[in-house]
């Protein structure tokens, strides 16, 4: 029998051509991995402590304390200076009386990721790795600058991974569209690191700590090959028709991405499903609040009014009636990553704000019981400006770092690209749901006061044998 065709653009190609093309690549890697190996860029103390994706505790503490003069650098204002240089600000800044704040907070407009100013300019850095924009979020930030200088004294910089724009949901104002600039780590960040670096040549500490951050940089914009290696795999895909066969694997990229966002879904709603019946826990599956699973793929649509705009996860009933004709709902969701969360619904599956409440005590007691374990509560807290239907919600994920299960690069190093490490990642997080709720009081058991954690070895073994069973 020949070999299965793919038909692109009129072109006739067999499977057996990308084949052997991946098997060119595949070997391409390994000299990669190498070379990676012997100049020892895959020590990187980054990776090691889990931190690769962390906007606040990563990405804006090294840029912030680059940026800043007294930074523990003692390089003054040239790492300043060249970032200037590098992004294209227009204002001229003393360097002498610059102020630079991470998280600077204001009651009014939330928290800015990072605040520069001097006597008469503001400069704000709002750091978008892979968080989804907030309500008017932009238009906060300018606001709050406004306070503290005339609106051309400001800069805003919009920093992404590749210096897209803001949503409309965040910045809908063209008087403050004037004061944005998109910039991104692919181009600007990674060009300031190499001038900096070039600054510190003499000075072995300063110049290993950025350019350790320097390859972490390549690594999350999908930019970690050699030169030799990429001319290498540039003269391969200028062979015969190879480029056309790596334009139709690229083509596939995103559809296997949300097949293992579909497989991981089916799999950890059955863990769930599980898990809840084996520990007795007060929780009831709610398919009318689900998003549906296609076979082929995640459909974004659900059935009635999600909880958070645009997100979609599973839903669980914890307490019909909990306060008035509310219930009280517990989810897994995702929009840009991995959360866990409560909230508030009617009986036609429509959210509440908790901050409309008038029955306080209770709420404010749950409220109280999820920030000891660490979750983040929005009631009566300004300081939050996340979706206000959630009482109170934390990142699920298995490191520091929060899962994304948009991002390729995530999926790629986590390792999950079939069934067999789709369904342990599943289990895995699975898991950390249990040991985060366990102890909640509305969770109560049926049978026993407090959930037995299970061990991610054994939830592994017992996912294995009801395979093998099945």
């Amino acid at each position: 029998m020949p070999p299965k065709k793919m038909l692109k653009e009129g072109i006739s190609i067999g499977i057996k051509d990308v084949k052997y093309l991946l098997e060119k690549v595949k070997l391409l890697n390994y000299k990669h991995q190498y070379i990676a190996k012997i100049t020892g860029e895959n020590f990187n103390l980054f990776s090691l402590l889990n931190v690769e994706y962390d906007e606040v505790r990563t990405h804006s503490a090294f840029i912030a304390e680059l940026i800043n003069p007294c930074g523990s650098h003692n390089q003054g204002g040239k790492f300043f200076g060249l970032f200037r240089e590098v992004v294209g600000l227009k204002n001229d800044y003393d360097t002498e009386k610059l102020r630079v704040i991470k998280e600077k907070y204001s009651p009014d407009n939330g928290r800015i990721d990072i605040w520069i100013s001097d006597s008469k300019n503001v400069l704000i850095i709002e750091n978008k790795l892979h968080a989804e924009d907030q309500n008017d979020q932009i238009e906060r930030y300018f606001k709050e600058a406004k306070k503290w200088a005339g609106p051309q004294n400001i800069e805003m910089l919009y920093l992404t991974l590749d210096g897209s724009e803001p949503s409309e949901n965040s910045l809908n104002n063209d008087e403050t569209k004037e004061y944005v600039k998109c910039i991104s780590y692919r181009e600007h960040i990674m060009s300031w690191l190499e001038k900096c670096i070039k600054e510190v040549a003499t000075i072995t500490i300063s110049r290993e700590a950025i350019h350790q951050y320097l390859i972490l940089i390549r690594k999350i914009t999908r930019q970690e090959l050699h030169e030799g290696i990429k001319m290498d795999l540039i003269n391969i895909l200028q062979e015969g028709d190879n480029f056309k066969l790596a334009v139709i694997i690229y083509d596939q990229i995103e559809n296997v991405r949300r097949a293992i966002e579909n497989k991981f879904w089916c799999h950890f709603r059955d863990e769930m499903d599980s898990a809840i019946e084996k520990e007795n826990m007060k929780l009831t599956y709610n398919d009318k609040l689900a998003y549906v699973f296609s076979a082929k793929d995640i459909v974004l649509k659900s059935k009635l009014n999600s909880i958070n705009h645009g997100c979609y996860g599973v839903y669980y009933v914890v307490k019909e009636n909990f306060i008035d004709e509310y219930d009280l709902i517990f989810c897994v969701e995702v929009d840009s990553n991995l959360y866990m969360g409560f909230s508030l619904i009617d009986k036609h599956g429509k959210s509440l704000d908790i901050n409309e409440l008038e029955n306080t005590d209770k709420i404010t007691s749950f409220s109280e019981e999820l920030r000891n374990r660490k979750f983040k509560v929005n009631y009566k807290d300004t300081k939050n400006f996340r979706e206000k239907e959630l009482i109170g919600w934390t990142y699920l994920n298995d490191t520091e770092e929060p899962m994304c299960l948009s991002n390729i690069q995530q999926i790629k190093d986590k390792g999950i690209f079939n069934d067999e490490s789709i369904k342990s990642y599943a289990i895995k997080l699975e898991n950390k749901v249990f040991e985060t709720i366990q102890g909640i009081s509305v969770l109560k058991l049926s049978n026993r006061a407090t959930v037995v954690e299970t061990s991610h070895s054994e939830r592994i073994s017992e996912a294995s044998n009801r395979s093998g069973t099945a």
